[in-house]
C-alpha cells in the first residue's frame, strides 16, 4: 500500500483510501471471531451445548495479529482524520528526475562553446573542433556584427570576444574520390576484353578482321596517291622537259628579230632563257623502216640546257659533234622502230622542198646519230628529233628567221604571272603561250582523277570503322553482365565509356599504323615489286599504253598524314555509339535474368 502525497510531505486521502480502511477492518474482524472462537471451543465441555454467543472485542496484548492489524487501522484512522505535517513520509514519495536535456544545435560562432559546458575538458575540445570544421565546410563565414550599445548585449559582447581570443583551427580540404581519365584498370579491363578467349573467340575474331581491314584501306590509300602524285609529277617533269615553259611567236609571217627580242624578254626578272627554235614534222626512214618524226632546231648551247640531255633516264653517246650536218640526237623509241644504232644515219624526208621546173621536190638528207636520249614517255622518245638550229633552217628553208622561242621561267608553276612582263619586255606584236595552255588540260584530268580516287579508296577505310561498330555492339551485349556488375560497385559511367572506347580505339589506332607502315615500305620499294611481280606474270604496267617506262611513285608526306588522321579519325567516331550504349546501360535490367 501507498498513501498519495500531495508534494509537501503532507499525506492526502481520498476515496480510494477509505476503501481500503474498511476493507482492513472487515478482515480484523473476521480474524478475531475466528480467534474467539477457537479459544472458546478449547474450554469448553465436549459434553457441554454450543451456544451461539456474540465474540466480544478483542484485547490489545491477547494476539500478536489481531493487535498488529488494530493498530494499522488505528493509525490510518487518525492519519485520515488528522493528518500531521511534522512526520515524515513511512513511504517515500517518487524522487525528482532530472529533465532529459534535448541535443543542441551546434551554434554557428560565438555560441558555439556554450554548448559543451557540462562535459569533461578534453571532450569538450575535441567536439569544439569538429564543430568548428563542419560549421566552416557547411557555409561560408557570415561578416562579423557590429557590437550593440545597450548594457543588456553586454555578456554576448563578453562572450563574442572570449570565442574570438579563443586558437582557431584550419579545416582540412574535402577530398573528393575521383578516377582520372583512361586510368590503369580501365586500360587493363580493356585489354581483357579485346584478347581472345574460348567463349568469346569470336568477338577477337571480328576485332582482327577490323584492324586488317583498316589497315590494308589506308596502305592502298597511301599507294595510290603516292602512285598518283607520282604520275603526275613525273608527266609535268618530262613535259616542261621537253615542251617549253612559255612559246613566243610572232604575229607576223616572219620572226627574224628573234636575238633583240630574246636579249628584251630574258632582262625579265625571274626568266632563266630564251632559246630559238625551228619546228617541223618530217618522215624518218632506214634501212629497218620509217617512221613519222618531229624535227626541233636549236642551238647546242640552248639543247645542253634542257632536261633532255642533262637528266635523261638513260642516253647513249655524247653533244660533242652536235653542230652542222655533222651529227643529231634522236629519242630511244625512233632508234628502236628504225632499228638504228649509235653512229648509224638516219634520213629525213621533208615534203616541203625544193622548188623546181616541175614543181616541188621533197627535201631528203641523211644525218648521222650522234646521241640517243630516254626520257620515260613513249609519246616523246619515238617521235621527237633534234637538230642544230643552222642546220635546221637549211634543212627547212627558213634561213634568217626562225618558228618561236622558247622561254624558261623559274617557277613552272606561277607561269601566268610571267605572261605580261613578257608582252611588255617585247613591246611589239607577239603571242604569248604557256605550258598550261597547251597540257593543262591532261594536267586537270590528272587532278580531278587523283581527288575522285581518294574519295573512293576512302570508303574502304569507312567500311571498316563499320566493322569496329559492329564488333563493339557484341562485345557491349556480351559484356552486359559485366557492365552492370562494375556499376553496382560504384563504377562511374564515364569510367565505362573509356573502357569501350579504349577498344574501339585500340583496333583503330594500330590498323592505321599498321597500314601507314605497309604503305610507305610499298612506295619506297615499288620498283623492286613491279619488277618481282613482271618476273612471274609479264608486263604489268606497259610503256606503249601508259606512256611511261614504270610505275611511279612519290610520297608526300603531308598526304600521308592526312591519311592517317582521317583514319583515325573515323575509328574514334565509329567507337562513340557503342561506348555510349554500354555507359547508359541498366544495371537492373542486365542482372534481371541472371
Amino acid at each position: 500500500m501507498a498513501l498519495e502525497d500531495d508534494g509537501n510531505g503532507r499525506r492526502k486521502t481520498g476515496a480510494a483510501t477509505t476503501q481500503r480502511v474498511s476493507a482492513l477492518r472487515g478482515i480484523a474482524a473476521r480474524a478475531a471471531e475466528a480467534r474467539e472462537a477457537k479459544d472458546r471451543d478449547a474450554t469448553t465441555p465436549a459434553t457441554a451445548p454450543k451456544v451461539a454467543t456474540k465474540p466480544a472485542p478483542a484485547e490489545a496484548g491477547s494476539s500478536e495479529r489481531p493487535s498488529l492489524v488494530r493498530a494499522m487501522m488505528r493509525n490510518m484512522e487518525t492519519e485520515a482524520a488528522a493528518p500531521d505535517a511534522s512526520r515524515p513520509a513511512r513511504i517515500s514519495p517518487e524522487p525528482k528526475r532530472r529533465p532529459r536535456r534535448t541535443a543542441a544545435a551546434i551554434p554557428a560562432a560565438p555560441e558555439l562553446s556554450a554548448a559543451f559546458d557540462n562535459e569533461p575538458d578534453d571532450r569538450v575540445n575535441r567536439a569544439r573542433r569538429a564543430a568548428e570544421r563542419v560549421r566552416q565546410r557547411a557555409a561560408p563565414a557570415l561578416p562579423a556584427e557590429p557590437p550593440r550599445k545597450d548594457a543588456a548585449s553586454e555578456p554576448e559582447q563578453k562572450q563574442h570576444r572570449d570565442s574570438a581570443a579563443a586558437p582557431t583551427f584550419a579545416p582540412k580540404p574535402v577530398r573528393l574520390a575521383k578516377t582520372k581519365p583512361f586510368a590503369g584498370f580501365e586500360w587493363d579491363i580493356a585489354s581483357r576484353y579485346l584478347r581472345a578467349r574460348r567463349k568469346e573467340g569470336f568477338i577477337s575474331v571480328i576485332a582482327g578482321f577490323s584492324l586488317v581491314g583498316i589497315g590494308l584501306g589506308v596502305a592502298t590509300l597511301i599507294i595510290v596517291m603516292a602512285v598518283m602524285t607520282g604520275f603526275r609529277e613525273t608527266l609535268v617533269e618530262q613535259i616542261l622537259g621537253v615542251d617549253p615553259h612559255v612559246n613566243v611567236v610572232s604575229q607576223t609571217e616572219k620572226f627574224e628579230n628573234y636575238d633583240t627580242l630574246a636579249v628584251a624578254i630574258r632582262s625579265v626578272d625571274g626568266i632563266i632563257a630564251v632559246s630559238p627554235t625551228i619546228e617541223g614534222q618530217v618522215l624518218a626512214s632506214s634501212a629497218s623502216g620509217h617512221s613519222g618524226v618531229l624535227v626541233r632546231g636549236m642551238r647546242r648551247e640552248d639543247f645542253a640546257k634542257l632536261k633532255v640531255v642533262t637528266n635523261p633516264e638513260a642516253s647513249v653517246g655524247n653533244l660533242d659533234k652536235f653542230e652542222g650536218d655533222k651529227g643529231i640526237a634522236i629519242g630511244d623509241g625512233v632508234a628502236r622502230r628504225l632499228g638504228i644504232r649509235l653512229g648509224d644515219s638516219i634520213t629525213l624526208i621533208s615534203p616541203d622542198g625544193d622548188l623546181t621546173p616541175f614543181g616541188v621536190t621533197p627535201r631528203s638528207k641523211s644525218y648521222p646519230v650522234t646521241y640517243i636520249f630516254k626520257l620515260g614517255l613513249s609519246q616523246y622518245d619515238s617521235a621527237f628529233v633534234y637538230m642544230p638550229l643552222r642546220e635546221s633552217q637549211l634543212y627547212f628553208n627558213k634561213k634568217g628567221r626562225v618558228d618561236s622561242l622558247e622561254v624558261t621561267v623559274g617557277d613552272p608553276n606561277k607561269v601566268d604571272d610571267y605572261v605580261q612582263p613578257i608582252r611588255q619586255a617585247a613591246n611589239t606584236s607577239i603571242g604569248v603561250y604557256t605550258w598550261k595552255d597547251s597540257k593543262g588540260t591532261l594536267i586537270g584530268a590528272l587532278d580531278v582523277e587523283r581527288n575522285v580516287m581518294f574519295l573512293i579508296l576512302t570508303l574502304i577505310i569507312l567500311v571498316a570503322a563499320l566493322n569496329i561498330i559492329s564488333g563493339l555492339v557484341m562485345l557491349v551485349k556480351d559484356k552486359a553482365r559485366d557492365v552492370a556488375i562494375m556499376r553496382t560497385m560504384g563504377m562511374a559511367r564515364g569510367s565505362i565509356l573509356r573502357i569501350f572506347f579504349i577498344c574501339g580505339s585500340s583496333i583503330g589506332v594500330i590498323g592505321s599504323v599498321f597500314g601507314c607502315i605497309l604503305g610507305v615500305l610499298f612506295c619506297l620499294n615499288i620498283g623492286a615489286i613491279q619488277g618481282a611481280v613482271e618476273s612471274v606474270t609479264g608486263p604489268v604496267f606497259p610503256a606503249d599504253v601508259y606512256g611511261l617506262s614504270g610505275l611511279p611513285a612519290e610520297l608526300v608526306w603531308t598526304d600521308v598524314v592526312k591519311i592517317l588522321f582521317m583514319a583515325l579519325g573515323l575509328s574514334f567516331v565509329a567507337t562513340l555509339y557503342p561506348a555510349w550504349k554500354a555507359a547508359n546501360l541498366d544495371p537492373v535490367e542486365a542482372l534481371r535474368y541472371e
